[in-house]
């Protein structure tokens, strides 16, 4: 039989654009590219954004696809695996996956720390250092958790574990929990992130016994602590058109959060089913970061991070400090 080789080239072309549409593909040099990015489904951050106001903040020639998981390990797993090019997570759990072998960068801040430990009124407790003794309810393995531990011993030289010898007694809890038993008796302070912080705060008048930010200061000074940040692969990072309108996303989404108050918050109350002054605090409580690059200031703070969440036991070591892409690396202005 006679291979008509003219046609075959046809069918193996047209197999390969199959193929290539069923996965990721983006078009550098200034052609239209499409950029697949994960979150979580009660994940606060510019990716709501994104989602919800796609055509007001991405930058022309870019479409930007969000997938939504149940848990943070999921959406790290899929950019590892190359399902999705960016996902936002904390700063300390991007040096886990860097620490694990993904080829990924740090590229944008989201917003800074928005923890507190938190505690009804009627509890006493009126500072960290009252936790002594206490049962405090918490997300162990979560970052969160091993930065507390951190702040603790650094701050006041109180043992936190999860053993006999801990000066804090710790009450391991899903993050929905937390408020749960505190209310219910089985706690006296609570570590956690927002929304809850906000939902304690509006709905049980609850203490903000001290916020991350708080302890941060104290231990570090006066730079802002990051907490969430966008990751993506290294063939996002490599190819500078891309990464640019990526960058440029990014900050049209955080002018939007930051200026859009009535829509960011209506936004709040949709996705996550919270009562609008529940929202309205959540907002006022996590302002974006607005630069279109990562200051060497912001860097040095998100390797300090990592410095404390390695020596609470968090990360097996400090990844290179080439993994966070900054202004200075781009060669551009914040």
């Amino acid at each position: 039989m006679q291979i008509n080789k003219a046609a075959l080239a046809v069918a193996i072309a047209a197999v390969i654009l199959v193929v290539a549409a069923a996965a990721f593909i983006y078009l550098g040099g200034g052609e239209a590219a499409t950029v697949k990015a994960s979150t979580i489904t009660v994940g606060l951050s510019t990716f709501d954004v994104v989602e919800q106001f796609h055509d007001e903040v991405v930058p022309e020639g870019l479409t930007i696809e969000v997938i939504r998981f149940q848990l943070p390990p999921q959406s790290v797993d899929a950019l590892v695996k190359g399902e999705v090019q960016l996902t936002v997570i904390p700063v300390e759990l991007a040096a886990v996956t860097m620490n694990k072998g993904g080829d990924v960068y740090i590229v944008a801040l989201d917003n800074m720390v928005n923890q507190a430990i938190i505690a009804p009124p009627d509890s006493g407790i009126k500072s960290p250092e009252d936790l002594k003794g206490k049962r405090v309810a918490a997300v162990v393995g979560s970052g969160t958790y091993y930065l507390f531990k951190s702040f603790m011993k650094q701050l006041y030289g109180i043992n936190v574990t999860e053993g006999p010898d801990s000066d804090v007694i710790i009450i391991n809890v899903r993050p929905g929990e937390v408020l749960d038993a505190i209310l219910q008796g089985d706690a006296d302070a609570g570590v956690i992130w927002d929304p809850i912080v906000s939902l304690a705060i509006t709905k049980y008048g609850f203490n903000v016994v001290a916020s991350y930010q708080d302890l941060w200061r104290e231990y570090y000074g006066d730079t802002q602590m990051p907490m969430l940040v966008w990751v993506a692969r290294a063939e996002v990072v490599e190819d500078r058109d891309l990464l640019l309108k990526v960058l440029e996303a990014h900050r049209n989404a955080a002018l939007f959060w930051n200026n859009e108050s009535e829509r960011t918050i209506q936004m709040l109350i949709d996705l996550y089913k919270l009562d609008p002054e529940v929202a309205r605090v959540v907002w006022e409580r996590n302002q974006m970061y607005t630069g279109l690059c990562i200051t060497e200031e912001l860097k040095d703070a998100m390797i300090e991070i990592w410095r404390l969440a390695a020596e609470a036991g968090y990360l097996e070591k400090v990844p290179e400090p080439g993994r966070i892409v900054s202004c200075g690396d781009l060669g551009i202005q914040p």
